[in-house]
C-alpha cells in the first residue's frame, strides 16, 4: 500500500524536524513537508481502500488530534506559513570560589572598645573540574495549541496515522 510510503514520509520529515530543532527556518520547512505527508497518507488511503475508507471517513473527520493536523496543512499548503511559539533554555555551569571576613569588637559595659579584632577566613581553592559546556534547548509549540510541545504532538499524530494505516491494511 501506498499509505504505508507516505506514513514513512511523515516519520522521516519528523526525524528531520528532531534534527533542525535549534534552526527555526529548518524546522518549520520540515514542519510545512510533515503536515503534507501526514495529512497525504489518508488520501491515499481514500484511492487505495474507497469502501473502507468511506466508512471510516466519519470517525477521522471526529477526531480533535487528526482535525487539528489537517487544518494545519491547509493553512500551510493554502494560506500562510506555519505559526510557532519558541520556548528557549540555556544551562550554565560555573565554579567560583569566596572567601568571608568579619570584624570584632569587644565593648564594655559602658560601650568603650576594649579589643578589636578580624577574622578572615582563607580562600578555597576552586576546583578545577571539567564544567560542561553551555547546553541551549529549544522546544517550540503551535500558537493555538499551546499546552503541548510539536514534537510530541506530532508522534501521537504519527500513531494514529498508524493505527488507521494498519486497520486500512487489514480491510483491503
Amino acid at each position: 500500500m501506498e499509505a504505508f510510503e507516505k506514513l514513512a514520509e511523515a516519520k522521516y520529515f519528523l526525524t528531520k524536524m528532531n534534527e533542525s530543532i535549534d534552526d527555526i527556518a529548518s524546522f518549520k520547512f520540515n514542519l510545512s513537508a510533515f503536515l503534507s505527508s501526514g495529512r497525504s497518507v489518508t488520501f491515499y488511503l481514500q484511492t487505495e481502500c474507497n469502501k473502507w475508507y468511506s466508512e471510516k471517513q466519519v470517525d477521522i473527520e471526529k477526531d480533535p488530534l487528526l482535525k487539528f493536523f489537517n487544518e494545519k496543512r491547509r493553512t500551510v499548503v493554502h494560506i500562510k506559513m506555519i505559526e510557532v511559539r519558541g520556548h528557549h533554555e540555556a544551562t550554565l555551569h560555573e565554579s567560583i570560589g569566596f572567601s568571608d571576613s568579619a570584624a570584632i569588637e569587644l565593648r564594655d559595659a559602658n560601650g568603650n572598645i576594649i579589643q578589636t579584632g578580624t577574622y578572615t577566613s582563607e580562600p578555597k581553592p576552586v576546583p578545577q573540574e571539567k564544567m560542561d559546556e553551555p547546553k541551549i534547548t529549544h522546544k517550540w509549540f503551535f500558537t493555538d495549541f499551546n499546552e503541548t510541545e510539536i514534537i510530541p504532538l506530532c508522534l501521537k499524530y504519527i500513531e494514529s496515522l498508524q493505527v488507521i494505516v494498519d486497520e486500512a491494511s487489514k480491510n483491503v
